[in-house]
C-alpha cells in the first residue's frame, strides 16, 4: 500500500512540477502576452529569448531542465519512491511540461525537461565509473562533425540521440537508470526529428537520381557482420556470393537486352555495371582478402559512412573540394562513419584508433573516387588501410 501511495504521490508531484511554464508565466508578467501565440508560437528557450529577452529565456531554460530532475529527486527523497521506479517522475513531469492543465494543455515539446534528466542521470553514470566519459567525448565530436557538416541543431541533435539510444545499454547494461536514459533518447530523437520534418531538413533541395529502395536496403548489408561471428567467414562469403551474382546477372540482362529495368537502376547506369553489383562485389572481396573484423570496419564506412556523404552532399553542399563532391558531404561521411563504427567498438570490439583513422581515410578515398565508383573503392581501400595499419602500427 506504501509503495502504491508512493507511486501516485510520485505522478502527481512530477506533473505538478513539470506544468510549470516559467516563459508563459514571464510574458504575462512582463508583456501581457501568450508567448504560445507569438513568435514561433511556443513556449520554448528559443521563443522566450526572442519575444522578452535574454534573461527571461535564461530562467526559462534553467527552470524547463530542472523540472524533472527536481520532480525526481523530490519522489526518491520525500516520497520514497523507490530508484527503480524513478522513471515515474521522470515521465509525469515531462507529461505535466507537454500537458499543463492551467494552459488547456497545451504546453512544450518536454525536449528541454528529458534533457536535463538526461544530463543528470549520465553524470551520476560518468561520476561512478560506469558510463565511459570517452564515449560522450565521441558522440560530442560525432555531433560536432554533424553540425559542421549541415550548420543545423536538428540534425547534430538526430545523430547525438541516436547515438545515444544506441550505446546507453552498451554501455550501462540493460539496468534501469540505462532503461531510463534510453528512453529518453528515444523521446528526444522522436522530438527532433519531428522538428526537423517540419523544418524541411530531410528535403532534397538537389535535382538527384536516387532510387529510395537502395537508401533502405543498404544498411540491411550490416546483417553480413552477425552472420560471419555466428556461422563463420565460408559461410558468409557463400552467401554474398549468391547475392552478388544475382546483381551481376540482373546488371547483363540489362545490358545486354532492352530491358533497362529503370525502375530498379538508375539511368546514369546506363551501359555499365550498376553501383549495387559494384558495392557487393567489393565487399565480398573485402571479407575474402581481409582478415578478423577489419571488414567489418569497411562494411561500416561504405554503408552508413557513403549514405551519410550522399545526403550531406545533397541536402548541404555548398563548398566544392573535388568536382562534384563537397565539404558538407565529407563530414556528413566523417560524422556517420565514427558514429557507426564506434558502435561497432561497443559490440565487438574494433580497436579505437582504427575507428578514427579509418573514418577519415574513407573519407578522403570517398572524396577522389568520383571517376572510379566510391562503392568499390572506399570498402577495399580502407580495408586496405587497416590492415596496413596492423602491420605496421601493431593496430
Amino acid at each position: 500500500m506504501q509503495l502504491a501511495w508512493s507511486i501516485v504521490l510520485s505522478l502527481v508531484a512530477g506533473y505538478l512540477l513539470g506544468s510549470l511554464s516559467p516563459s508563459y508565466l514571464l510574458g504575462r508578467l512582463l508583456r501581457d502576452i501568450d508567448i504560445r501565440t507569438v513568435g514561433f508560437k511556443n513556449a520554448g528557450t528559443r521563443n522566450t529569448k526572442a519575444e522578452l529577452g535574454l534573461w527571461p529565456a535564461v530562467a526559462t531554460g534553467i527552470i524547463d531542465t530542472s523540472k524533472g530532475v527536481a520532480a525526481l529527486l523530490v519522489s526518491t527523497s520525500l516520497l520514497a519512491l523507490p530508484a527503480s521506479l524513478i522513471a515515474v517522475p521522470v515521465a509525469a513531469s515531462i507529461a505535466g511540461h507537454i500537458f499543463p492543465f492551467y494552459l488547456r494543455f497545451r504546453g512544450g515539446k518536454g525536449s528541454a525537461t528529458a534533457i536535463g534528466v538526461f544530463i543528470y542521470l549520465t553524470s551520476l553514470e560518468i561520476a561512478s565509473g560506469r558510463f565511459w566519459i570517452g564515449t560522450l567525448a565521441m558522440l560530442l565530436v560525432v555531433a560536432s562533425v554533424a553540425y559542421l557538416g549541415s550548420r543545423t541543431g536538428d540534425v547534430a541533435g538526430l545523430v547525438t540521440f541516436f547515438g545515444m539510444a544506441v550505446v546507453t545499454p552498451l554501455e550501462l547494461g540493460f539496468t534501469n537508470v540505462s532503461i531510463v536514459d534510453t528512453g529518453l533518447s528515444v523521446f528526444l530523437l522522436v522530438s527532433i526529428f519531428l522538428t526537423a520534418v517540419k523544418h524541411g531538413v530531410f528535403r532534397l533541395e538537389r535535382t538527384a537520381e536516387i532510387k529510395i529502395w537502395r537508401l533502405a536496403v543498404r544498411p540491411l548489408a550490416l546483417l553480413f557482420i552477425p552472420i560471419d561471428l555466428f556461422f563463420g567467414r565460408m559461410t558468409l562469403l557463400l552467401l554474398m556470393g549468391a547475392v552478388a551474382l544475382i546483381f551481376l546477372a540482373t546488371d547483363l540482362i540489362r545490358l545486354v537486352t532492352k530491358w533497362k529495368l529503370h525502375h530498379l537502376f538508375k539511368l546514369s547506369e546506363s551501359g555499365r555495371f550498376s553501383s549495387m553489383s559494384l558495392f557487393l562485389v567489393s565487399v565480398f572481396l573485402t571479407f575474402l582478402v581481409f582478415p578478423d573484423r577489419i571488414p567489418y570496419l569497411a562494411l561500416v564506412f561504405v554503408t552508413i559512412g557513403d549514405l551519410g556523404g550522399k545526403l550531406f552532399g545533397l541536402k548541404y553542399g555548398r563548398h566544392r573540394l573535388f568536382k562534384s563532391r563537397t565539404l558538407e558531404g565529407s563530414l556528413g561521411f566523417i560524422s556517420l562513419s565514427l558514429l557507426s563504427s564506434y558502435v561497432l567498438l561497443l559490440l565487438v570490439g574494433v580497436p579505437l584508433l582504427s575507428v578514427l583513422l579509418g573514418s577519415i581515410f574513407a573519407a578522403v578515398v570517398e572524396l577522389f573516387s568520383e571517376d572510379l565508383d566510391d562503392n568499390f573503392t572506399v570498402g577495399l581501400l580502407s580495408g586496405g588501410f587497416l590492415y596496413a595499419l596492423r602491420l605496421f602500427a601493431s593496430i
